[in-house]
């Protein structure tokens, strides 16, 4: 074990920046969240009360040794009862704090057998003892009341309690009692206030202001939220930010929102935010539960002409080289024809009709000279080929139709003729654009046109040449309750690329003591695979609920339906029943249709060339 030292001036600790590293650290074997050591400093104040109320104020929120288990050991010089403790805004909120009061009154000949060595019977929290025995040991004609704050103990109130008595010859009179108890593994009921806004799948509720607690409904926070609540014993209810915003950075530097909310302490945490290095200046945050990047969310790009469908399972050239191969097949096998000595020569447009139906996998009668077989052989060989690959991709294109080009990137964005915004809500991305530096996206920001609301946004995206920038979580679960068509296919497109990927969290007070414990059910809650589960179900529940809604809705329509209308009520239900099982309409074949119209229209103009070719040459 290794014990380092530092002796500040309490005004000038306050005030002085935190370094760059961390100076001390403790490791303690097999704690901490994710295997990483515990850093243990212990504060030993001697100061008036004043100066006490101030360090014990400032020290738990600043930027000093982060991370680290933090003890306090406050000496006033007076002589502090209980109810003084209780009674001072400050003191009263403390926790892991031990403070000493004087009682210069005892006796010290009282028959008892006290321990002499500081603080040993607190092994777990040892840097406390050791940084304190020497400093205590002056006043040796003192009896010291030990006192302490227990925050959650009256019920999930704090309480303030007579922890133990020393003096420096005798030590302890209570040797077995620990000294700094673990204040946080159960909060005992205590009712926290949390503070969120609207972000399906994430957070979602009905009602609620910032003076009235939401109508809670299912959804990921609550459940991680509420899975925390039974491990640590406690309970939340969520209330709305004053403004309703996220949290948006001001001129001044401070956060308005939810960010705001937190880092001037109204609530004790917020549900899912994105964590940023801005924000984390103000407030603190657990770990993150999920990672969820930004994209970019359009209207489906438009379909080709169906028409075309017998024509897109090659590219160009294919069908340049396929052509040219069956122009040439015809009067090539006429020329070997003409050169054979077995068989008899066909005439030219005969030998083409024949290379046109071996082609098309038809029966013929093939020549008995070895050279013409080989020839054939080969035709046949890629005939196979050829029409084999385009059966298989014709049936694709008819059923699937092709789309024109469209944006998925961020950057393919900004070429466009598309127009785009963000939420006007101070989210995390609208802050991305307007701080960056980065061309990219200051040209994303100087182009930005907000929208209101989530479902306003994605239906802006449908109604105008718009483009809507958002998280890509968060947008699928809206897509999925009112962007869906019978199918449950998308009404809108999603670009592939996404960008800014960050984690998703909960927010916490400046040096909240619940970060650790937090951090730890989340550890294991991301471990075990159930966040990713939930938020699977999640999405799934409500694509599920949406398609449930439009069979519904077909049966109203259908209940309308009058005894002359035959079986509209039956057709109604298979419309939903049976939308996943899509048969090939006269949409989809208009290709084929109108390449045997063009067909039937070419050989009654032939037919009709033929006949006055044919009345010419009799006369």
């Amino acid at each position: 074990m290794k014990v380092s030292a530092f002796v500040y001036d309490v005004r000038d600790f306050v005030e002085a920046p935190a370094p760059g590293a961390t100076p001390l650290q403790h490791r303690k074997e097999g704690q901490g969240v994710e295997g990483k050591a515990i850093f243990c400093v212990a504060y030993v104040m001697f100061v008036e009360k004043s100066l006490a109320s101030l360090a014990l104020h400032h020290i738990p929120r600043g930027d000093w040794f982060q991370g680290s288990t933090r003890y306090f050991v406050s000496y006033t010089g007076e002589s502090l009862s209980l109810q003084e403790l209780e009674d001072d805004p400050v003191f009263f909120k403390t926790y892991d704090t031990l403070f000493l009061s004087p009682d210069p009154d005892f006796d010290k000949n009282e028959p008892r057998e006290w321990r002499y060595d500081l603080f040993s019977n607190c092994v777990q929290h040892i840097c406390v003892g050791i940084l304190t025995k020497k400093l205590l040991s002056s006043f040796y004609n003192f009896f010291f009341f030990l006192s302490a704050v227990c925050p959650f103990c009256n019920n999930g109130n704090p309480v303030v309690s007579l922890t133990n008595k020393w003096d420096p010859v005798r030590g302890y009179m209570k040797p077995d009692i620990q000294l700094f108890p673990d204040s946080f593994r159960s909060f005992n009921g205590h009712l926290f206030r949390g503070v969120s806004l609207d972000f399906v799948p994430f957070m979602e509720y009905t009602g609620g202001s910032e003076f009235e607690p939401v109508n809670r409904i299912d959804c990921l926070d609550l459940r991680i939220m509420d899975t925390i609540a039974q491990h640590l014993n406690f309970s939340f209810d969520v209330y709305l930010p004053a403004d309703r915003q996220w949290g948006t950075q001001l001129p001044n530097g401070s956060f308005n929102g939810i960010i705001g909310t937190i880092a001037k302490y109204e609530a004790d945490f917020s549900m899912d935010i994105s964590i940023t290095y801005d924000r984390g200046v103000h407030v603190d945050f657990t770990r993150g539960y999920t990672m969820d990047p930004l994209v970019v969310i359009m209207s489906k790009p438009k379909p080709l002409p169906q028409w075309l469908s017998l024509v897109r399972p090659y590219q160009p050239l294919v069908w340049l080289c396929f052509l040219t191969a069956l122009v040439a097949a015809g009067p090539s096998y006429w020329a070997l024809q003409r050169v054979s000595v077995i068989d008899k020569p066909s005439s030219l447009s005969h030998a083409c009709f024949t290379m046109y139906a071996a082609m098309l996998t038809q029966s013929r009668h093939w020549p008995k000279n070895t050279g013409l077989r080989i020839f054939i052989s080969l035709w046949l060989l890629f005939g196979l080929v050829v029409t084999t690959s385009y059966i298989g991709n014709l049936t694709a294109f008819l059923t699937v139709p092709a789309s024109s080009p469209t944006v998925n990137s961020l950057e393919e964005l900004a070429r466009s003729d598309f127009t785009w915004g963000v939420r006007n809500n101070g989210m995390a991305d609208y802050q991305l654009f307007k701080f960056s530096k980065e061309p990219l996206y200051r040209t994303i920001f100087e182009g930005l046109d907000l929208c209101t609301s989530l479902y306003a946004c994605v239906q802006r995206t449908l109604d105008e040449h718009y483009a809507f920038i958002t998280w890509k979580t968060h947008v699928r679960d809206a897509i999925a309750r009112k962007f869906i068509d019978k199918n449950g296919n998308p009404k809108v497109h999603i670009a592939r690329r996404g960008f800014f990927p960050g984690p998703i969290g909960f927010t916490l007070q400046k040096g909240s003591p619940l970060k650790r414990n937090f951090d730890g059910v989340i550890q294991r809650l991301t471990e075990a695979g159930l966040v990713n589960m939930w938020l699977a179900d999640l999405i799934h529940k409500h694509s599920r609920d949406a398609l449930k809604e439009m069979k519904e809705a077909a049966l109203m329509a259908a209940e309308g339906a009058t005894p002359e209308d035959g079986d509209a009520a039956e057709e109604a239900l298979d419309e939903v029943e049976n939308s996943r099982q899509q048969a090939l309409t006269t949409h989809h074949l208009q290709g084929v249709f109108l390449l045997f119209a063009v067909g039937i229209i070419l050989s009654f103009v032939v037919l009709l060339l033929e006949v006055i070719t044919s009345a010419y040459a009799q006369d």
